[in-house]
């Protein structure tokens, strides 16, 4: 009975952790770094292997573990979680809590802490030290005094390209990339076919769609962007192929692949990227055909390449979820789907530009509430910002959701309404939902365009209404409509001219 005792103490200290194994925002979160995620496995399987074995083959020595075990235990999860810990050498306020689980089903908990300690606190990302910034302001300021002094910790598929991923690559080489992509994401006469692209592929896939808008969202996003990117159209024979690949180098389940197995697609994925530069019209070809040393671009070229092959990827993942919550606040409160239909139903121009209108405030807001989420960055080595210490390879986390949900800034803050935008439009301190300083997404138009052509396209042609529902949940990056959201398309009745 004692060495049951002793084995159920020893055994607490991991309770934290295997509580993680209960959220699935977890879950999500870890199967894309599958090493990390496999030694966290081991670690914690091996520590509950140990106390099981020793209680039953040498039970007399776990009262001696748990005396051995005991202060760095206390350290651990009791001195270290006080808020007011490290605050005399000039850490904030907050909990170095190990393995905090609130993060990960709770999605006001920064704002919450944020109430709590005050705009600067800390806390523990997993096992790891994070110093958290509320506000658009402060990150801006944090980052245009330590930029330099900082990094923005990279995804796992960075190591498939060889010199980096534009938003993590070196910082000269970073903005000649940044500066080069941007100018052709913003190309009207390719913001102009990201238009009539979204508009046709809303239609054909919206109208095939079930219940679970989930994959017709998806499919559509990928036919427009693999369009742009590479001129291919659905009709291609080589689509069906280059679909599948993106859905096989996925990096949300990059827990089922191999590196030599994303390495094969990612080579059969060049090979459909360079067979088509020289014939079909594509942001691929214009940035090869803008660049102004040819030589640098041929010793470049697995790097430019897959760029090009992770931003269509990252593009698809981030316009088809920012796609999914449009969707479902539209039908949550069908007032502002019933406001866009009176006026494309309207004889007169300016209901089409009405419409364009309220479409664009639709798609502010929703950025608002959700999508725009944090920045996160890692100290090169001790900082000091605002009166606090921010500790060599602590973490750093900027909060946009948090500003975006200010109750100093918007009115009923966590209430979606498109119309805050008609004449409050907030500065860049305040609303940022495409970061800042030099790390901004260089999609931005090309997102802003995508998305209000979908919602366009879906007050021409229908009436939504959720017929089944669930709490959110956190994805991969993030907070996203429940995997139970159903809804039901019906068509519009109404005479709308396209426009």
């Amino acid at each position: 009975m004692n060495a049951f005792l002793s084995a159920i103490m020893l055994c607490l200290p991991g309770a934290p952790f295997l509580l993680l194994f209960l959220r699935r925002g977890f879950i999500r979160r870890a199967s894309m770094f599958p090493r990390a995620f496999l030694i966290f496995v081991s670690a914690i399987a091996g520590y509950l292997s140990l106390v099981v074995l020793m209680a039953l083959l040498l039970p007399n020595f776990l009262p001696w573990l748990i005396v051995f075990l005991a202060p760095p235990a206390f350290y651990l999860f009791y001195w270290r979680a006080r808020s007011c810990f490290g605050t005399a050498r000039g850490l904030p306020p907050g909990s170095l809590q190990l393995a905090p689980s609130a993060p990960w089903h709770d999605y006001l908990f920064y704002l919450k802490q944020a109430e709590r300690f005050g705009p600067i606190f800390k806390m523990n990302n997993l096992i790891q030290p994070m110093i958290c910034l509320q506000g658009i302001r402060r990150g801006n300021d944090f980052l245009k005094q330590h930029e330099k002094s900082t990094v923005t910790p990279p995804m796992p598929f960075n190591r498939h390209v060889p010199m980096g991923f534009v938003r993590y690559m070196a910082p000269d080489l970073h903005l000649e990339y940044r500066r080069r992509i941007k100018l052709i994401f913003s190309d009207r006469n390719f913001l102009d076919r990201a238009a009539d692209l979204m508009g046709q592929s809303a239609q054909t896939h919206m109208a095939t769609s079930g219940v679970n808008p989930v994959p017709a969202l998806e499919d559509m996003t990928f036919a427009t962007l693999a369009d742009l990117f590479l001129g291919l159209s659905t009709n291609d024979p080589e689509f069906g192929r280059l679909r599948q690949l993106y859905r096989e180098i996925d990096y949300r389940r990059s827990f089922l692949l191999t590196r030599s197995g994303t390495e094969r697609r990612l080579e059969e994925i060049e090979r459909i990227f360079l067979a088509t530069v020289d014939t079909r019209s594509s942001y691929f070809r214009e940035f090869l055909r803008r660049s102004k040393n040819d030589q640098q671009d041929r010793v470049l070229d697995r790097t430019l390449v897959r760029n090009f092959i992770y931003l269509l990827q990252t593009s698809c993942i981030d316009v088809s979820d920012l796609l999914l919550w449009i969707l479902k606040y539209l039908c949550e409160d069908p007032r502002w789907m019933k406001n866009l239909q009176t006026h494309l139903s309207a004889a007169e121009r300016s209901g089409f530009r009405h419409a364009q209108d309220l479409a664009h405030r639709v798609v502010l807001e929703t950025l608002r509430l959700e999508q725009s989420e944090y920045l996160m960055r890692k100290a090169l080595h001790d900082l000091h910002f605002e009166g606090f210490l921010i500790p060599k390879g602590w973490l750093v986390r900027i909060g946009v959701r948090e500003s975006h949900r200010d109750r100093a800034i918007y009115e009923d803050p966590h209430v979606f309404n498109p119309d805050r935008f008609i004449a409050n439009f907030q500065g860049t301190g305040q609303y940022s939902p495409f970061g800042f300083q030099q790390k901004s997404c260089v999609g931005k138009s090309l997102t802003l365009v995508m998305a209000e052509r979908f919602v366009l396209a879906l007050a021409r042609e229908y009436r939504c209404m959720v017929v089944k529902d669930g709490p959110r949940e956190l994805g991969a990056f993030h907070w996203r409509p429940s995997a139970k959201l159903r809804v039901q398309f019906l068509p519009y009745s109404a005479s709308v001219p396209k426009g």
